[in-house]
Formats: structure tokens, sequence, C-alpha cells
């Protein structure tokens, strides 16, 4: 495959993860960014990378395909069938190297971007990004923020075929959604867990079968376990098919997942309901992490 444009320039921002009772799932996107411009060689022949640094890590970084930018960009590079691209990569440095705020996400980050961005054409799949570089990383609350920037709750497993992240993810920090997979004639169907910090998971349970009621033909659905946990079960109809909602309690309050048309994503919907954790108090990670100034990811 031939790149299609000869420059890209990357913006990733620092990132903090590791928040209080969030350890391991909570992560924030900083108000500050490394620049990255990478530019091909004129000669296609040429497959060196040439590295110029300004700013953090200038007199300690290497220059060479040791450097992380670097060998991520040629492991992604091959991912995308690009083979051995000539460049020069320029970066303008503003996240302090080995300090704790997600320098090493950023890399993998900007480099997995970067040749996503030599590869394909319109907007960039931030879902498959992140995929990548929490595969890269080993874990994935620093690249998280950095690829979907502000407030993210993440957790480590993999996402079963054909399941991907929505828009809104990491916008909010007490709703996610994933999509399932759909026919070209189909609206995505959802997996989203959301947080009620005043409800109980039977009282939460309680309030959704009082507004269903029979106008959406509510039924119980008794409990079910997953992942060491007890969900209470309810579903409904609507124009979009038969929804299905999980409530299982967390500290404080509970957390409900609504599932579309669950019988049609099953083998999916349990893979994520056998993986899926929560912080220990979910509302000072939340708390804690709105302390913080945030912004997105921009890719140029």
């Amino acid at each position: 495959m031939k790149p299609i444009c000869n420059r890209v320039h990357v913006s990733v921002p620092a990132t903090s993860a590791n928040l209080g009772s969030g350890f391991d799932t909570v992560g924030l996107a900083l108000d500050y960014h490394d620049e990255l411009v990478f530019t091909l060689n004129e000669d296609p022949s040429d497959g060196v990378a040439h590295v110029i640094i300004h700013g953090e890590g200038e007199d300690t970084l290497p220059r060479d395909e040791t450097h992380l930018v670097v060998s991520t960009f040629r492991r992604a590079c091959a991912t995308f069938g690009l083979g051995n691209l000539g460049f020069t990569l320029e970066a303008t440095n503003n996240i302090p190297q080995a300090r704790g705020m997600g320098s090493s996400a950023e890399a993998i980050v900007a480099g997995i971007a970067a040749a996503a961005a030599f590869a394909q054409d319109g907007e960039l799949n931030r879902a498959a990004i992140f995929d990548m570089a929490a595969h890269f990383e080993g874990h994935p609350d620093n690249v998280a923020p950095a690829v979907f920037g502000g407030l993210t709750v993440s957790w480590d497993f993999e996402m079963p075929e054909g399941v991907g992240v929505s828009d809104s993810a990491g916008k909010n920090a007490d709703r996610v959604q994933l999509t399932f997979p759909q026919d070209e004639n189909a609206s995505a169907d959802r997996f989203i867990p959301v947080w009620k910090k005043a409800l109980t998971a039977e009282e939460s349970h309680a309030d959704q079968a009082e507004k269903k009621g029979d106008t959406f033909q509510w039924k119980d659905g008794g409990s079910v376990e997953y992942n060491g946990r007890t969900w209470l079960v309810g579903t409904y109809e609507d124009n979009s098919g038969i929804s299905t909602m999980l409530f299982t309690d967390v500290e404080p309050g509970s957390v409900y997942v609504l599932i579309s048309n669950f019988d049609q994503h099953k083998k999916e919907a349990e893979a994520l309901l056998n993986s899926i954790e929560f912080p220990d108090d979910m509302e000072e990670a939340v708390s804690e992490a709105r302390e913080v100034e945030i912004s997105s990811i921009e890719i140029k």
C-alpha cells in the first residue's frame, strides 16, 4: 500500500492514570500536548528514519529506530501494509519524561495515529487506534485518555470481535457506549453501562420497571451471575427490538447495563459482562478526576 499523503501532524495530550480508587481504571487527558510532524523522505527508496527533538528529552531521547515513536510507527505501518517508510520525525515535546504523565502512552498513540493517517483517508478510527495502543502498551488506563481525550474509565480485556467504541466514550465518566456488529441496513445495537449514584441495584430495577411498565411490556428476569457479581435483570420492548437491563450494586449506588437485542449479541455481551470491573469508590474516583483540567486529542 502507498501512503495517501506525504506529511502528517499529530497532537497528543499528556495523561494521568491510577487516580485514587480508580487505580488501573480511571485516566485523564491533561491540557498540554506533544506535537509531532512526520514527513516522508522524497526518495521512496530511502527507508531511514531521521529524528529531530525539541523540548523535553532533547538531550536524552534516542534519535534512531529505538525511539519509541519510531518503533511504534514501524509496527503500525507493518500492520497497515505500508511497508518500510523513510521519514523525518520532528517532535516538540512538552510532556515530561518518566514523571507519571503518560509520555510512553503519548509516544505509542502518536506512532499508531500517524501510521493510520498515512494509510487511510477521512476520519481516523479511534477505537482501532486505542485497541492497538492498549495491546502495544500492555494496559489501557493511560492510552484511553490519550486517544479519546477527557476522563475515561477503561478495563483490560480482549474486546469481542466486532464490538466497537462509540463516539461518546470517554466524554462522561458515568456513561460509556459500545456498539455491537451490525448489518449495513441496521442502526448499531448498544451496550451501555450507566452509574446511578443515589440508587441501589434493587431500587434502580424498580425505578425502571415503573417507568417502562405495561407501555413497553416490562418483564422481570430474576438474577444472573457474571464475573462474581449478581445482576438483577429486566427486559422491555420498543421500536428497536427487545432491550435487556442488568443492575448491580457498586459503592456508592449501582450500575445498570442496557443491552440492545441481547439474544442477537449474546456471545459479545457475555464476554463484556464477564470482564467489566468498577472502581472501589465510583464517586471518589470521578470527583478526584474532575478536579484536573482536561482536553481532547487532536489529530491534524
